[in-house]
């Protein structure tokens, strides 16, 4: 009969250094300790032993393989007494222990039927080099190793000791795996609490100056020019700022593997046309020639497969960046589809950004995608930025299968081309989530809404945020709205059971009762409500609860008037 078992006995010694945590972690009770058992089961064949195990710690754990019935509490701890075995390092043996005047009476040798009389061990080391374990062969008659038994039997005990040191390693890199998950979790649930409470105060800035814009556009005072200047001034340091936030929370998910790219139908000449419209004015402000152009439709169609919202965070970055260090010249973006072998309807998606800048040293152009890492630094700070934006463009290009191409030479500019593969969209191709393009945030100003069809809509606002809930009061009341304030879940959830709403906004981190609780709640009163997310949170995650608690609409802070009132008018 075969016995092979994996116990620990519970003593207080500890052992040497190095172990204690392996012992404590669990690690040899998982499957990745089989090998001691192995090579237990492998000693008693090779060696003709029937009874073999390896002890750790003082036989605290241990790995036994017997063919024969034996009493493991009484072998183990009847063996340990042998001291002899702590002063070499070589195998120690008993051949009989019955002759032998100093082992006969351990209580693992007295028994005259059961008791041992032929042992063996071989010791093995741990991290520190000090001994802590053996392993050891046993058999109820006597017997003598012979040298070249004795020399597989060091060898399987090297193994042991091979194995140990692989668990020790195993060990360490799993610590390692969790301190870094924990850190990793620690920092997304950092970034997602500034996210929240940076964007919170940005969007009171900027519906603030959105709403003194608006009020600014129907009066007629002689000094308007001046004040509206002032608050595009104030509009734009909030952009810039909201800018950054972004520009750091998109390298974190990039990092953490949480972008995905969509593909879907992308209209080249539409997406110029809203390049050109977006920029126009920041060239002219900066005196600078800026063309933006496509080509390539001559053989190709406008529309190919890409993911808009990734093509249009590559080309901001890379215009905004062409912008900021041009200050006199001309800038050119052009967007082009061109052959690719591999298939009649393959394409590169090609794009090409050039400028006349003070151009970059080929060392400057090495480091150019490290996070961080900023062009020119010094005490004069002339460039801002957190040099995130051309490490962001990188790894997008990365994600698409892409390969981008910088050239560029101190005071000859720079030129980035960037191709990717892709494929034209055709007449009669049926193409998967053909959606239109997310138009880029903040589409109109506050005073271009056109607010006739939301007279006398009734809205609940519910939002801690004291300014937000004063923002979007005075927006709904200039659309002609009934707007009608809640500062928390509960008070947003027992208005709802009192009257009933067209629409309800509701900020989804709120005290006592978030957001997502109150939608799920009102759903369960009624389907017919419209239910508008708005929230400092732009997490995958967040979006996420917000379809499952049954929202209608999601929309991030800053608000985009446009898309407010567009989600609003789906009540009328």
């Amino acid at each position: 009969m075969a016995l092979q078992s994996a116990k620990t006995y519970t003593e207080e010694d500890v052992g040497p250094e190095g172990l204690a945590e392996l012992f404590s972690s669990g690690v040899l009770d998982s499957p990745t300790s089989g090998a001691f058992q192995r090579i237990a089961w492998l000693a008693s064949k090779v060696l003709n032993a029937p009874i073999a195990y390896v002890s750790l710690l003082g036989g605290r754990k241990y790995w036994l393989y017997s063919s024969e019935i034996c009493n493991e509490a009484k072998l183990i701890r009847g063996l340990n007494p042998v001291a002899a075995e702590n002063r070499t390092n070589d195998v120690f043996e008993i051949p009989d222990s019955w002759v032998d005047p100093d082992y006969f009476d351990l209580p693992a040798c007295e028994d005259e039927v059961e008791g041992i009389r032929f042992y063996a061990s071989a010791p093995f080391a741990g991290p520190s080099g000090e001994v802590c374990g053996k392993l050891v062969l046993a058999s109820r008659k006597p017997r003598r190793l012979t040298m070249e038994e004795r020399n597989v039997f060091r060898c399987l005990a090297d193994q042991v000791e091979s194995e140990l040191r692989l668990l020790l390693l195993m060990q360490e890199e799993a610590s390692l795996r969790f301190a870094a998950t924990k850190a990793f979790n620690a920092k997304s649930a950092f970034l997602s609490l500034i996210s929240h409470e940076i964007r919170t105060p940005i969007a009171g800035i900027m519906g603030a100056t959105d709403m003194l814009q608006a009020k600014l556009s129907k009066s007629s005072e002689r000094d308007q020019p001046a004040e509206t200047e002032l608050l595009d001034t104030v509009w734009s340091s909030a952009s810039d700022l909201l800018h950054l936030l972004n520009d750091t929370l998109e390298a974190a998910k990039i990092e953490a593997d949480g972008v995905q790219i969509n593909v879907q139908s992308f209209d080249l000449v539409l997406f110029c046309d809203k390049l050109r419209r977006h920029f126009k004015p920041v060239a002219e402000n900066k005196n600078l020639v800026l063309s933006i152009g496509y080509g390539g439709l001559d053989t190709f169609s406008q529309n190919i497969l890409a993911d808009p919202t990734r093509i249009r965070q590559i080309l901001f970055n890379l215009i905004h960046n062409a912008m900021k260090f041009t200050s006199e010249g001309h800038i050119n973006c052009r967007l082009e589809v061109e052959d690719r072998e591999g298939g009649e309807l393959d394409c590169f998606f090609k794009i090409t950004v050039s400028d006349t800048g003070p151009g970059m040293s080929p060392e400057v152009v090495e480091d150019l995608f490290v996070p961080f890492n900023q062009t020119y630094l010094g005490d004069d700070r002339e460039y801002g930025g957190t040099g995130l934006g051309m490490s962001l463009v990188k790894q997008l290009v990365d994600r698409m299968n892409g390969a981008i191409n910088v050239t560029s030479a101190i005071g000859e500019g720079t030129t980035i081309e960037i191709k990717i593969p892709t494929k034209e969209v055709v007449e009669d191709e049926w193409v998967v989530d053909v959606r239109p393009e997310t138009e880029p945030a903040r589409i109109g100003r506050l005073e271009n809404v056109d607010s006739g069809p939301l007279v006398g809509l009734q809205v609940l606002v519910a939002d801690d945020n004291s300014q937000n809930r004063f923002i979007l009061s005075r927006v709904l009341e200039s659309w002609g709205c009934d707007p009608v304030l809640a500062e928390c879940g509960n008070s947003a959830l027992d208005l709802a059971k009192q009257h009933s709403f067209d629409a309800i906004i509701l900020d989804l981190h709120m005290p006592r009762k978030s957001g997502f609780e109150v939608a799920k709640s009102i759903r369960q009163l009624t389907s017919s409500t419209r239910l508008i997310a708005c929230s400092a949170d732009t997490t995958q995650a967040a979006y996420a609860k917000c379809q499952e608690a049954g929202f209608d609409d999601i929309l991030a802070k800053p608000f985009d008037w446009t898309l407010m009132h567009n989600a609003l008018l789906r009540c009328v």
